[in-house]
């Protein structure tokens, strides 16, 4: 190993030092802006393989970069064909913000590939069932428990995935259409039933994982801040998130 390597990427002292504080339980050293997924994630692989965090930080930060070409494909190839999925995918690997965060140690990577499973997600659920909810609910978790910035895109998750769970039906798939409507024999009580709880159990999916993510967020002994205290922390010096955070004492943390 070359003695010299340190981890690389932006703010990449802020997540090795959360990943640090989780995996020893020192509150103290957590960065309180920052979020625990990311770096919770490389603790679990760095207790399941006993690499370096610094390395399983990288690690996870090139996993989910690769991964993020499986969402990818599929929205492409549902809107567009494969060809154009395949062509898509080619593309994003020329882009410089895609190279610049596929080995860096920051929870960018995680957002963007949360953030192309739950848009996959959204884009399964326009043809019904049940499961592109959960994947849409687990995505959004995720993205709250990951980056404070990813609200607005959890948010948008959220609304859009409400509408369909309302607006499709249980299958929405032209070439079954025909099918399902020769064989329809249910009443019209027993469709309308069917659709309630069809409608609630989506609802339920999409939900249920952001509350337990936010219940799990508040069962850790590190905490983060919260939207309100980060706004402070980043706009007020020696706002209401000095004392979880003392870079903030004199410029905010983003010029502290």
């Amino acid at each position: 190993a070359d003695p010299s390597w340190v981890a690389s990427g932006i703010d990449w002292h802020d997540s090795y030092l959360c990943a640090y504080a989780l995996r020893h339980d020192d509150p103290p050293m957590y960065c309180a802006w920052r979020y625990p997924f990311y770096p919770m994630v490389a603790t679990l692989v760095t207790k399941g393989t006993g690499i370096d965090l610094a390395v399983s930080l990288q690690l996870v930060s090139r996993v989910v970069a690769c991964a993020m070409a499986i969402p990818l494909f599929y929205i492409g190839r549902q809107l567009f064909g494969r060809s154009a999925a395949i062509a898509g995918i080619v593309l994003l690997l020329t882009l410089a913000t895609y190279r610049m965060h596929t080995d860096a140690v920051t929870p960018y990577p995680m957002v963007m590939f949360l953030a192309a499973t739950g848009a996959a997600g959204l884009v399964a659920a326009a043809r019904g069932g049940l499961v592109p909810w959960l994947i849409v609910g687990l995505s959004s978790a995720a993205l709250l428990a990951t980056d404070g910035k990813s609200l607005l895109i959890s948010l948008g998750f959220l609304g859009m995935a409400l509408v369909t769970a309302l607006v499709v039906p249980r299958r929405w798939r032209p070439e079954e259409s025909e099918r399902d409507r020769v064989s329809e024999t249910t009443t019209a009580s027993k469709r309308l039933l069917s659709g309630a709880l069809l409608r609630g159990g989506r609802i339920a999916l999409l939900v249920l994982p952001i509350i337990g993510s936010y219940y799990w967020m508040g069962s850790l002994s590190v905490k983060a801040l919260t939207l309100e205290e980060m706004a402070v922390a980043t706009l007020v010096p020696g706002g209401r998130g000095e004392s979880q955070a003392p870079r903030n004492r004199t410029g905010g943390y983003m010029w502290g």
